[in-house]
């Protein structure tokens, strides 16, 4: 059976934590830090200003300016970093 079939209702909560993880298309982090830290501490990829963004994330912040400024930064240091 397609993930994204299942019938949400019927899995176990740690199985809806990973299933929701998996099938979003908003900030992975979101999703994860609601089941590690509960609401009140929910984060997103850009309220971490983080270098690392998760997939769903980089695709949208690929549009913003911030986006377009860390995707300038990340090439960057990518050509400093020395090759080993």
């Amino acid at each position: 059976m397609k993930l994204r079939q299942r019938k949400v209702h019927t899995l176990l909560q740690d199985e809806q934590a990973m299933h929701e993880f998996l099938t979003t298309n908003k900030c992975r982090r979101t999703g994860m830090s609601v089941y590690l830290n509960g609401e009140d501490h929910a984060v997103t990829c850009e309220s971490l200003e983080s270098e690392l963004v998760c997939d769903n994330c980089k695709v949208h912040l690929s549009h913003t300016v911030a986006g377009k400024r860390r995707a300038t930064d990340d090439g960057e240091l990518e050509r400093r970093v020395p090759e080993l």
